[in-house]
C-alpha cells in the first residue's frame, strides 16, 4: 500500500515539474505539510522524496529542505543509467546505440559546422597530441573532443546524449588503455581524421572513421572480457 501512496506523490511532483508549476531551485513544502496535502504519513513522504532524489528531480539540502533541481548532464546520465540497468542491457548494446548516435552526430556536424566551431575542434584535438600524455588526461580530452563535435551539430540534445553515452562506455574502459597503450595513438589518428572529414564536409569519410572508432571500442571490450575485467 505504501508503494502506491508514495508513487502518487512522485507522479504528481513529476507532472508539476513538466508543466512548469514547480521550477528549479523552488523549495518543496515540509514533510508535515506534504503529509497533510497528500493525506499520507510522513514516512510515505520521506520515501517519495528519496525516490525523487534518486531520479535527480529534487535535491535534499541538509537543514534547509528539499528543492527542485535544475536539469543538467549528470541528471540525464544518471536517469539513463537507471533505465539501461533495469532493461538488462549489455555494454555491447550500449556501444551499438552509441555508434548510431555518433553517426547521426557527425552527419549533422558535417552539415552545420562553422569555421569557428571547426577551429575549436582542431584546438581540442591538438591538446591530445602532447607527448607522454597521461592516460587520465587523454580520457578527459577525448571526452572533450566528442562533446565539442556534438556542439557542431547546433542541437543541444546531441550534446546531452553524447555526454551520457561517453560516460557509460569510455570511462568504463579506462583500464584497457593501460593494457593497450597503442590504442591511444590509433584513436588520435581517428580524431584527426574526423576533424579533416568535417572540415572538408566529406560525410562518407566521416562515417567510415566513426565506425572504425567504435570498432576500436568493441575490440577493447572483447579484450577486457577475455581478461575478465568486465
Amino acid at each position: 500500500m505504501n508503494n502506491l501512496l508514495y508513487a502518487k506523490i512522485i507522479s504528481d511532483i513529476d507532472k508539476k515539474i513538466n508543466q512548469g508549476l514547480l521550477l528549479p531551485n523552488q523549495k518543496l513544502p515540509s514533510e508535515r505539510q506534504m503529509s497533510q496535502q497528500y493525506n499520507v504519513s510522513r514516512t510515505v513522504v520521506r520515501e517519495a522524496i528519496k525516490v525523487l532524489s534518486e531520479k535527480g528531480l529534487v535535491e535534499i539540502r541538509v537543514g534547509k529542505g528539499t528543492y527542485i533541481t535544475r536539469p543538467n548532464n549528470r541528471n540525464v546520465t544518471n536517469t539513463m543509467k537507471r533505465v539501461i540497468r533495469s532493461s538488462n542491457a549489455t555494454i555491447e548494446d550500449i556501444i551499438e546505440v552509441r555508434e548510431e548516435l555518433e553517426l547521426s552526430t557527425v552527419k549533422k556536424a558535417v552539415i552545420n559546422a562553422t569555421e569557428q566551431g571547426i577551429e575549436k575542434l582542431k584546438k581540442t584535438c591538438a591538446e591530445m597530441d602532447k607527448k607522454d600524455i597521461k592516460v587520465g588526461e587523454f580520457v578527459e580530452k577525448d571526452a572533450k573532443f566528442h562533446l565539442c563535435l556534438a556542439r557542431l551539430t547546433g542541437n543541444n540534445i546531441f550534446y546531452l546524449l553524447i555526454h551520457s553515452f561517453y560516460d557509460m562506455t569510455d570511462k568504463a574502459l579506462f583500464e584497457i588503455t593501460h593494457m593497450v597503450p597503442a590504442d591511444i595513438e590509433e584513436a588520435q589518428v581517428q580524431h584527426w581524421g574526423i576533424v579533416n572529414a568535417v572540415e572538408k564536409k566529406d560525410l562518407t569519410l566521416a562515417k567510415r572513421i566513426v565506425k572504425a572508432h567504435i570498432n576500436l571500442i568493441r575490440e577493447e571490450v572483447r579484450l577486457l572480457k577475455g581478461k575478465k575485467v568486465l
